[in-house]
């Protein structure tokens, strides 16, 4: 028990309370700051393609075929090295978003759950995860075929399909890039769209939870230490 004497106890926090890492809340501010970084790589591809086009556009009029077919193919080079950086941050969204998720709902089971129960639950994938913890509490159910319910799957999907990848192929087009970066969600639609969700899922639960959101979703204000059983107050 706290000591009466405590300065803490004057404030409502007794000394024998435990802290946690708000794992959480440091994978959805990694997202949301790669999100802001991405649009600031935007221009320098912009301008590869601009290259490209304008050397595209020479090779119809001009007859050093030879040089410019030389400097298309730099040019190429430079689109792909423009977007290497682009791609990383949209990818690492998604991973970082469904993390995020995965490591809230971890928070909240393990609160309640005794041994056993959370040795099954942990082993659970991250939607049935989702799935179990408003069942367990007796709380609504989210509904599975409405938003944010049908994002946060395509999320899943996103994270699955970049963790566990399977090569994609397309028909080389010059200074085109792949389409199968739309179906892989390596898009900046699709990355929005993650971190849009993570933050409706857990407002969601807490929702349902009738507490509040945990105060980093609330304030943006993130300490990623936390005493436990405060972080909804």
């Amino acid at each position: 028990m706290a000591d009466a004497r405590s300065p803490w106890s004057q404030v409502g926090i007794v000394d024998d309370m435990n802290s946690i890492l708000a794992v959480d809340a440091l994978h959805y501010v990694a997202a949301k700051e790669a999100l802001t970084s991405i649009k600031k790589l935007e221009p320098k591809i912009k301008r590869a393609l601009r290259r490209f086009d304008r050397l595209q556009n020479m090779l119809a009029t001009d007859e050093e075929v030879e040089s410019i077919g030389i400097q298309m193919e730099g040019a190429e080079w430079e689109i792909g090295v423009a977007y290497a950086p682009y791609l990383r941050l949209i990818a690492s969204v998604h991973v970082l978003a469904a993390a995020s998720l995965e490591a809230h709902v971890n928070i909240i089971a393990q609160g309640f759950m005794k041994e056993a129960e959370w040795n099954k639950f942990e082993r659970k994938p991250l939607e049935k995860k989702w799935k179990t913890i408003p069942e367990k509490l007796k709380l609504r159910r989210f509904n599975v075929t409405q938003k944010p319910f049908t994002d946060f799957k395509r999320l899943i999907d996103r994270r699955n399909e970049l963790m566990h990848y399977k090569p994609h192929t397309d028909l080389w087009a010059p200074g085109k890039v792949p389409a199968f970066l739309g179906s892989l969600g390596l898009t900046y639609p699709e990355a929005k769209r993650s971190v849009s969700v993570t933050a409706k899922m857990i407002r969601e639960l807490a929702r349902r939870m009738k507490v509040s959101s945990p105060s980093w979703l609330v304030r943006g204000e993130v300490s990623c230490f936390e005493l436990e059983g405060q972080r909804w107050q």
